[in-house]
């Protein structure tokens, strides 16, 4: 059983607590305010392939510019995050420092995809 057996000098809610206690909720399969097929794993799973299958037909129906539209959308909004999540990081910067930033993150991330990392298949170096 892991304890908590320090409270938390920043005064964590949970300081001094039971974690197997507070986890109790989850191991049952059933937290406070759960709907009926939140909680049984077949209607959860219909939930789910009902969804998936809206957005199929959704896709299906969009003209070829809508789906570009929409993946400039996702674009947009992925970077959104990203400059949020450098502001929260950094802040003081300025708004330029933090774009910069954001394209340095990107940039980092395609050298670490071209050498390989973040791919189902390892890249062939020839």
């Amino acid at each position: 059983m892991l304890r908590n057996h320090q409270p938390s000098a920043l005064g964590h809610p949970h300081a001094g607590r039971d974690y197997v206690q507070l986890a109790k909720p989850w191991r049952d399969g059933i937290l406070p305010g759960m709907t009926d097929w939140q909680a049984d794993p077949a209607k959860l799973r219909a939930v789910q392939e009902e969804i998936y299958r809206e957005r199929v037909l959704r896709a299906r129906a969009m003209t070829v510019a809508e789906r570009l539209m929409s993946g400039f959308e996702c674009t947009r909004l992925s970077l959104s995050f990203m400059y949020g999540g450098v502001q929260a990081q950094r802040r003081g910067l300025s708004a330029e420092e933090t774009w910069a930033e954001v394209g340095a993150r990107i940039d980092r991330g395609r050298r670490l995809h071209d050498h390989g990392f973040y791919r189902k298949e390892a890249a062939s170096h020839g």
